[in-house]
């Protein structure tokens, strides 16, 4: 294990970590040198009120990471292969890439982000970004995004902010999980092959055709549901709650 403290800019260097990385820089920035950090064990990193810069390309954290700061101090974080985040509080911005699938720890892993959040997977082909396991509050926007030639099978968001929105999708997804809790949810156009689900704390519409190739859930309790695209296709069951339903399927 290493415990890193310092009062003031704290770099953690490069090398490998047998167990836990415990860092803490009481205010000052948290950065890293060339080369990556490999951490077999948990990564927590608190830098007050600063900011946390872990991204060079060769990181490797392989147990779950938690990062905290405040005010508007951004926090970036890079792995090369799969990343599980932890409980973590941002001040202003988030942003995450990574080479493989980009989790969260089930219930408790809540993210907590003042400023945007941005999810990136580079280059890794048929990866998750699965973030609807613990109710997160991102305040901005939300942004889900793959480059390098990577691409994305499932994807799921869970938002109770207020002011949370869609995020943009990249195509060719397989299944969609989107929670919005204290939201209304408008869904753009879509073509799943598989499964749909739909959790809103307000009306459910759409901008755009929808075509599942599996099941729609869809939850709107004391909402109203208006999905009445000409082409929308709903290939599987259809499972809808709200206080008035209004549904068109081609298909049906």
């Amino acid at each position: 294990n290493l415990n890193a403290n310092s009062t003031g800019a704290l770099n953690l260097g490069t090398g490998t970590v047998g167990g836990n990385l415990v860092a803490s820089s009481n205010g000052g920035a948290i950065t890293q040198a060339a080369g990556g950090l490999s951490v077999t064990g948990t990564t927590s990193a608190n830098a007050g009120a600063a900011a946390i810069t872990l991204t060079e390309a060769a990181n490797n954290f392989t147990g779950a990471v938690a990062v905290s700061n405040s005010g508007a101090n951004s926090v970036a974080i890079r792995d090369a292969n799969d990343v599980v985040l932890a409980a973590s509080t941002v001040g202003a911005n988030l942003d995450v890439a990574s080479g493989g699938h980009i989790t969260q720890v089930a219930t408790t892993g809540v993210l907590t982000v003042g400023g945007t959040s941005t999810f990136t997977v580079d280059t890794g082909t048929s990866k998750d970004v699965l973030l609807a396991g613990a109710s997160n509050d991102l305040a901005g926007l939300v942004s889900i995004n793959t480059v390098n030639g990577a691409s994305l099978r499932d994807v799921g968001l869970k938002n109770t902010n207020a002011s949370a929105v869609v995020p943009p999708l990249p195509s060719g997804l397989r299944n969609l999980d989107i929670q919005l809790s204290n939201a209304a949810v408008v869904l753009p156009s879509l073509s799943l092959s598989g499964n749909l689900n739909i959790t809103s704390g307000a009306a459910v519409s759409q901008t755009g055709t929808l075509t599942i190739t599996g099941t729609s859930t869809i939850t709107a309790t004391g909402s109203n549901v208006t999905l009445t695209d000409s082409a929308n296709n709903f290939g599987g069951t259809a499972t809808i709650t709200g206080a008035g339903i209004s549904l068109r399927d081609v298909g049906a």
